[in-house]
């Protein structure tokens, strides 16, 4: 038997224009996909396609966000004067429910096909 965990961001504990400043990242709805995937098909264009899944989980932060120690992360001897509560870990990469992580992954997408 395996165990699996993923750590996610508390997002809605985040307070509008003080946590975050932008998180407004354009979607597609199901129409709109499917006409551009029978555009491809009919105008013999090429279509690439990309991995959404972990895009959040890679995605970088143009901004500094801290959050509290999980439970279950072990710390280091040298930290266990204090209470758990007194630490922050910093963010390097963003997080599932991070309400900026839809922003920075549509930042990313865009300088990319921009470079293309």
């Amino acid at each position: 038997m395996r165990y699996k965990a993923k750590l996610v961001a508390q997002g809605f504990t985040q307070i509008p224009r003080v946590n975050s400043e932008e998180t407004y990242s354009p979607v597609v709805d199901a129409i709109t996909l499917r006409f551009l995937i029978s555009l491809t098909v009919t105008e013999n264009l090429k279509m690439r396609l990309m991995d959404v899944v972990t895009a959040y989980l890679y995605g970088s932060i143009d901004s500094d966000i801290y959050m509290k120690i999980p439970e279950g992360l072990k710390m280091p001897e040298t930290y266990k004067s204090k209470p758990r509560e007194m630490y922050s870990i910093k963010l390097r990469r963003s997080l599932y429910g991070l309400k900026q992580s839809g922003r920075m992954w549509y930042n990313r997408l865009s300088e990319y096909l921009l470079k293309e």
